[in-house]
């Protein structure tokens, strides 16, 4: 649900949070779906509905498939995803990298075509994702985390970028001895 909305990814725990009595560790495993089904309580589901703004039975909340409901292609979802992590430049690249068209990118990305079998294991091998992950399937867009390595390079030079002096100070040693080429 909270992926259908206007509220930034890294947002969504303290939204709810903010909106509900559930508390931030509870919507954080809530979110990262570290939250059994079973184990949330008609009153936490009730909470989640007002929050969320549903009409529905809270119970009913727990068999729902929000995003079935949702009509989204899953596919072209994850294509967005992913692609939107690239670099400048990055959608050409990866077009030559396919041998296809730039524009067939673009139909990729607007769901009016779509990537067939070898094109859809390129882009797995491409983003370096889990090689038995289903694009068309799991919804990898509503992860928290950067999922391809270009996205997990960029959250580390972005939390290094943000990093105050003294901490990098700190951790420069620890990340020195990580990171050293002669490994």
């Amino acid at each position: 649900m909270l992926w259908s909305r206007p509220i930034p990814r890294p947002d969504w725990i303290r939204w709810l949070a903010s909106r509900t009595n559930l508390g931030h560790t509870f919507c954080r495993d809530l979110v990262t779906e570290r939250a059994a089904d079973e184990l949330i309580t008609l009153p936490q589901l009730t909470e989640l509905a007002r929050a969320l703004e549903l009409a529905e039975d809270a119970s009913e909340l727990r068999f729902r498939d929000f995003l079935a409901d949702s009509g989204r292609n899953v596919l072209v979802e994850n294509l967005k995803f992913l692609f939107d992590d690239l670099e400048r430049g990055g959608k050409k690249k990866l077009a030559e990298f396919f041998e296809v068209d730039p524009t067939t990118i673009s139909r990729w990305l607007k769901g009016s075509s779509e990537p067939q079998g070898p094109g859809l294991r390129n882009i797995v091998t491409y983003f370096r994702l889990p090689m038995d992950t289903n694009l068309r399937r799991d919804p990898i867009f509503l992860s928290l985390d950067p999922v391809s390595l270009v996205a997990k390079r960029n959250w580390v030079r972005d939390r290094l970028d943000k990093l105050p002096e003294q901490d990098l100070q700190d951790v420069y040693p620890a990340l020195r001895r990580m990171l050293d080429d002669d490994r």
